[in-house]
């Protein structure tokens, strides 16, 4: 029997990540079902009824490298072997017998940082630990597919838990784009999976009828996407972003022609999910990932294949298509809501600890 269950939130950095949306998204769902307790920062403190501050994780160049020691902390927290332990994120308690942790992609792996230590913990540290966790959890069937390849885990140790978006936030406007010029979207272009460059090179084809809005620009990439529209000279035409609230970013979802996310390599691709819940068009890069969760509803685009280009940016001016590509999204959106998210992680964790019923609200 569990007789204690903890949800570790202690290695979350920022508040505005996908992944600590997530994070905190379902760890409410779960407080509302199980008697648990949440580890958390103190920036996520407010969210939760029943949560344990912890310090913040270290951090060292833009890379989180590890927990500070729980110290006093060490009473309230018991790690022993009836605790289970539930981490949204892929950095395990290396002390907690019973757990299961979330890895959202394989992006530490194919796109590593410049950071040694992180690189040594994801490259020799992590891998053995995943042999000895009790399940491991993602966010599309794609990604699990590559965790089974790369670490060669039992297909039936890997559940997956789609990423959610809350309706009645994330909605359509109820009014025509109020954007005069109109504009493209893209949202995150601080890493070079994101793929940036390639739609700046492709600035021919729409800088004659749109603005581009580029959300989050920070770290390294994002001097590099700045560099790009100087040299292409685009500065007159692209307008950068960073430090949005949740409103002003549903804002400039709601107000744009499309949304272009052209991104190499994703865990499951989030915002083609925002764009869609506020019903607007989006053009996505072609790879498996954006296929299962949005393949009926994008316009896709292969990466370094011009012509594919030319036919998205064509049918942005086909009203009757861009009409039914936001209604296709929107009932996309309609089956990917938190509610549904968490119904699926309460499902995933019982089948792999079933002593958490035995804290069930």
């Amino acid at each position: 029997m569990i007789e204690r269950f903890y949800v570790d939130l202690s290695y979350l950095r920022s508040s505005t990540t996908g992944v600590a949306v997530y994070a905190t998204r379902l760890a409410q769902h779960l407080e509302g079902r199980f008697d648990c307790q949440v580890l958390a920062p103190p920036q996520f403190l407010e969210i939760f009824s029943r949560a344990v501050a912890v310090p913040e994780p270290w951090h060292f160049h833009n890379a989180t490298l590890g927990r500070v020691p729980f110290g006093r902390l060490g009473r309230r927290v018991r790690l022993g072997p009836r605790t289970f332990v539930y981490a949204p994120h892929m950095r395990p308690l290396l002390s907690a017998a019973s757990q299961a942790v979330t890895i959202h992609d394989l992006i530490h792996h194919d796109y590593r940082t410049r950071n040694v230590v992180e690189n040594a913990f994801n490259n020799t540290v992590l891998p053995h630990l995943l042999r000895r966790l009790t399940a491991i959890l993602t966010v599309s069937q794609t990604s699990k597919l590559a965790l089974c390849d790369l670490y060669g885990l039992s297909p039936d140790r890997v559940k997956v838990v789609p990423n959610g978006i809350d309706l009645a936030e994330w909605r359509p406007s109820g009014r025509p784009p109020a954007s005069d010029p109109p504009y493209l979207l893209v949202v995150s272009a601080n890493r070079p999976y994101k793929n940036t460059l390639e739609l700046l090179g492709h600035h021919r084809l729409w800088a004659d009828r749109y603005r581009l809005v580029i959300v989050s620009t920070r770290g390294r990439y994002g001097g590099v996407v700045r560099d790009s529209i100087r040299t292409l000279g685009l500065e007159h035409v692209v307008d950068l972003h960073d430090d949005l609230t949740e409103r002003e970013l549903i804002r400039l979802y709601q107000d744009c022609t499309a949304t272009v996310y052209p991104s190499l390599m994703e865990g499951f691709g989030r915002p083609a999910l925002e764009a869609m819940a506020v019903g607007r068009p989006v053009i996505l890069s072609d790879i498996p990932v954006h296929r299962e969760n949005f393949g009926r509803a994008a316009i896709f685009v292969s990466p370094g294949n011009p012509g594919t280009w030319e036919h998205a940016f064509a049918l942005l001016g086909d009203q009757r298509r861009m009409d039914e590509a936001s209604r296709r999204g929107m009932q996309v959106a309609r089956g990917l809501t938190w509610e549904q998210s968490g119904a699926r992680l309460v499902e995933a964790l019982l089948e792999v600890e079933p002593g958490l019923a035995a804290l069930s609200r």
